[in-house]
């Protein structure tokens, strides 16, 4: 409705002052009007309007402040040299006492004003830190946006008061959270990727438990796609850092890399000749890792590659057998096969088989404890009543499922395919489809089976061991 309604008010000057003079007998009924038809004024007519929207500057209404200032932002090249002067000074005023609203319009035509007209970055950056100051989160929705677009521009002291200031986002503003989003995810793309961590860190630091990763969308689509550069520097960044958060948020951003990637570490961030950051750095990764052994032998193995003390190799050989080789076997012994075809890696990695090949072999020499091998019937009775209970508890279920309730159920005892029949305008249509088989699988730790708490105990204690 808009586009055709500017392209009829152009057509006569007369048009626009009519429609002006009709929204101006109320503003507030016709507010979606206003800022398409000063606009378009500004454009057409400037003499006639430029002192309309002036009036507005200090009208009551808050929503028409606004607006007042967002048409001149949206007209900038429409704005003639010689009020700009008057209207820096109006802005700057207005910076001091305005609503959070009027605020929000002010830091996008202040950039306009003060930089791409006149480079006075400095007067840009006060008023930048007074609108930051007085405003709220409508002024912060605004810088969210003005610095995922306007990035590249600023200068690095700009770039740090807009940084300082987002990481004061509101977790409940999902919107906020987007445009902060876009703007992390250039400065990563730009190379920038201390200030993206910068930011990135602090506020999930701040918003601990209500914003993670996950919110960071096209963040984290990025990082997983760029696995070899700036995922592998975010990820030891924020194990190396010990900080729960940051290091909870590793694991989940791991955890959306598919098994058949392999991924790194960025040891330029550790002093890899010192045992003690490097043990705390592995110690970190089977910490919070735990549950992901083929992640863990990644990175832990793109880190042995460049040890050469014996002493942490076997230190790092017997944490990780001890927590991780025993409570997942099958998982970790063929990932690791397959580093023992590496020359470099091949000495680490048979040492690991072999220590789980001698503690298999200690199990097998202890004499059978009839208690922990139950007979072939006793399973068998387990297993017919544990399905029982099961049984059981699926029928209660579905006699409180509304679905189950207004839908026929059919159960397919075997076969490869499914016929179903419908009616339509009388006949019967016959509907076949092929059936396919679909299966997941993960494994679980061992040890708790036996004892329950020495497996989450040296997890803890990997997480809570303290920075060298």
């Amino acid at each position: 409705m808009i586009e055709p309604l500017e392209d009829y008010l152009k057509e006569d000057d007369k048009r626009l002052i009519e429609a002006f003079e009709i929204i101006s007998e109320d503003f507030k009924s016709y507010h979606q009007l206003i800022g398409p038809i000063l606009a378009t004024g500004l454009k057409e007519n400037y003499e006639f309007f430029y002192p309309k929207i002036e009036l507005l500057f200090n009208d009551q209404d808050e929503r028409l402040r606004a607006i007042s200032f967002q048409v001149l932002n949206n007209s900038k090249s429409n704005i003639k040299n010689g009020d700009h002067e008057k209207i820096k000074q109006i802005i700057v005023e207005k910076s001091q006492s305005e609503e959070d609203q009027v605020l929000a319009t002010l830091i996008p035509l202040g950039f306009t004003l003060f930089c791409e007209f006149d480079e006075d970055i400095e007067s840009f950056n006060k008023l930048l830190e007074d609108c930051i100051g007085n405003g709220s989160d409508i002024t912060l929705n605004f810088l969210a946006d003005f610095f995922a677009k306007h990035y590249s521009d600023l200068t690095i002291p700009t770039k740090n008061i807009v940084l300082s200031a987002l990481e004061a986002i509101n977790p409940e503003h999902k919107g906020t959270i987007q445009k902060v989003d876009r703007g992390i995810n250039k400065l990563y793309q730009s190379g920038e990727k201390e200030s993206a961590c910068l930011l990135l860190d602090k506020i999930l630091e701040e918003n601990e438990g209500n914003i993670s990763i996950n919110n960071f969308s096209l963040t984290k689509s990025m990082l997983i796609r760029d696995r070899e550069n700036i995922l592998s520097f975010v990820i030891t960044r924020w194990l190396y850092s010990g900080n729960s958060t940051l290091c909870i948020n590793a694991n989940k951003l791991i955890s959306k890399i598919s098994e058949e990637y392999a991924i790194s570490l960025d040891l330029s961030q550790i002093d890899v000749s010192s045992e003690k950051q490097v043990l705390y750095l592995s110690r970190k990764i089977i910490g919070y890792l735990s549950y992901m052994p083929d992640k863990i032998i990644h990175l832990l193995f793109s880190m042995v590659k460049e040890i050469t003390d014996l002493k942490v190799l076997n230190s790092i050989q017997q944490d990780f057998f001890e927590v991780i080789f025993i409570n997942f076997p099958g998982d970790t012994k063929k990932v690791i096969k397959k580093y023992s075809e590496d020359d470099d890696l091949s000495d680490f990695a048979n040492g690991l088989i072999k220590m789980h090949e001698t503690y298999n072999e200690r199990l097998k020499s202890v004499e059978t404890i009839k208690e922990l091998w139950p007979s072939l019937s006793q399973r068998e009775a387990y297993r017919r009543n544990f399905n029982q209970k099961y049984h059981e508890s699926l029928k209660q279920a579905e006699k409180q499922s509304v679905l189950s309730n207004i839908v026929h159920k059919s159960v397919i005892m075997n076969g490869s395919a499914s016929v179903s029949y419908t009616e339509i305008d009388g006949e019967p249509q016959r509907h076949f489809m092929r059936l396919g088989k679909m299966e997941h699988s993960f494994e679980q730790p061992r040890m708790p089976s036996i004892a329950p708490f020495d497996f989450i105990y040296s997890i803890n204690q990997f997480r809570l061991e303290e920075k060298p």
